[in-house]
């Protein structure tokens, strides 16, 4: 079969690779749990190359995924079976930076965005804790962050799009052109169209960020001082981690206050909160240091290991009082004491009234609460995975029988079924399935989880 697509292909600018080496290379993603090998992998150096690709995978009944980087953790990046994979890592230019906007391929990453960026004195609103990811991977499902209480998701903040749809028609589309397919592609899933150009709106960047890491003795007093903070603006971003550096879990507040030459008023961001103040830690920096703080995904304290590590990471958004119960049973069923470096919960506050792109769907409530798990355990232990994984599944319905919309998570390791997916997102699942059946109408674009 994967000499098959070979052979009705003419000459392309990029490659298309058929041997077994690079299509075991694309096999599995970040999460190291699901794995198919693709007939074909497509390493695209033009929009026509992905535009003869989808069209002839199209003629011969063949699936096609799309690939960023590959950091999802369950599949999501991964081909469904005798499936072609068309890798968008190499299509990363960052093309033009204006005062108000850049333009940037979709295998693009943050990274390569902030660094073309900051040099003009400038940023994308809303960045995810980790920037290396591509820019087209995190607007596929919605793109959250620590300022998303300000600027809503990374898709709120998109201007324009270029798109190839499975005829091989290339599109630029925006909310006042071709608006379905806009609206349809963000948060899309990588099932209704390939993006390959983004215009992401910009902003002035600060010059640097002080970090603000506060103990609390309790969770729940934590999420309600967080509250507090973004509700009252008093910080730029916020968020409360769970970690466990000391054997035992610990809840521990981060607020970051972005600024130029001025000293932060750290008084006033401080007033009235109930965490141990006395104890804080402060981290100054330059705000392109805070933006890559995490470093890249080599630096990660999970990678430089000898065992594969496999990340059944879990993740919903939910009310602030079930958002407590959650965290908690995830606290109750970990051991601290062999808690890693990278094992930690997640979790921060976001009006959902900022999220104004349809796809990513959020709980029907005024204010959201994410919480994430992220879980690294040995790769080769299939116990502990399926043990994470049926954990996952029974979370997740907790969340979804209190907010249907917005308790899936398109990132995380949960196999929900089809009706779970029309659940999540409601009224306007008509319009995304309309979309899908307009501009892909043979079901084209697919995966090793689906949704259609």
């Amino acid at each position: 079969m994967n000499d098959t697509i070979a052979v009705h292909l003419p000459d392309l600018e990029g490659r298309l690779c058929t041997d077994l080496e690079t299509r075991q290379q694309m096999a599995t993603d970040l999460g190291n749990i699901l794995s198919e090998i693709p007939c074909a992998v497509l390493r695209p150096q033009s929009g026509q190359d992905i535009a003869t690709v989808l069209t002839a995978a199209g003629q011969l009944g063949l699936s096609v995924t799309i690939r960023g980087l590959g950091r999802s953790v369950y599949g999501q990046a991964v081909v469904g079976p005798g499936g072609v994979l068309i890798d968008m890592s190499g299509f990363n230019k960052v093309h033009t930076v204006e005062q108000d906007r850049c333009v940037v391929d979709a295998g693009a990453t943050w990274t390569s965005v902030l660094e073309a960026t900051i040099a003009h004195g400038l940023t994308p609103p809303v960045l995810t804790d980790f920037v290396d990811l591509s820019v087209g991977g995190t607007l596929s499902w919605g793109g959250m962050g620590a300022t998303s209480f300000r600027q809503g998701l990374q898709v709120d903040n998109v201007l324009e799009l270029e798109v190839i749809t499975t005829d091989g028609a290339l599109h630029h589309c925006s909310p006042e052109k071709e608006a379905d397919l806009f609206y349809s592609v963000l948060g899309g899933m990588g099932l209704v169209g390939v993006m390959t150009r983004v215009t992401l709106r910009l902003i002035a960047a600060p010059k640097r960020v002080r970090r603000l890491q506060i103990p609390y003795s309790e969770l729940a007093v934590m999420q309600e001082d967080l509250l507090k903070l973004v509700k009252e603006r008093r910080v730029d971003a916020a968020e409360g981690l769970i970690v466990a550096p000391r054997g035992k879990w610990e809840n521990l507040m981060e607020i970051s206050i972005f600024y130029d030459t001025d000293e932060p008023d750290e008084a006033f961001v401080l007033c009235g909160l109930h965490g141990a103040v006395d104890a804080i830690t402060r981290i100054d920096s330059t705000y392109a240091e805070f933006t890559t703080r995490l470093g890249d995904l080599k630096t990660l304290p999970c990678q430089p290991t000898e065992k594969p590590h496999a990340h059944p990471w879990w993740s919903t958004m939910t009310s602030q009082n079930l958002s407590t119960a959650l965290i908690g049973q995830l606290v109750n069923s970990m051991d601290a004491s062999k808690s890693g470096p990278f094992d930690l919960i997640l979790t921060y506050p976001v009006p959902t009234a900022v999220s104004r792109t349809p796809l990513p769907r959020v709980p029907a409530t005024e204010w959201l609460f994410l919480v994430a798990n992220f879980l690294c355990v040995d790769a080769a232990d299939h116990v502990q995975i399926a043990e994470t994984l049926e954990q996952n599944r029974e979370l997740f319905e907790q969340s979804a029988a209190a907010h249907p919309h917005g308790a899936v998570d398109p990132v995380c390791a949960v196999d929900y079924s089809k009706s779970e997916w029309v659940a999540h997102f409601g009224d306007v699942w008509p319009a995304f399935e309309a979309a899908k059946h307009k501009y892909d109408p043979l079901g084209t674009l697919d995966k090793a989880r689906r949704v259609f």
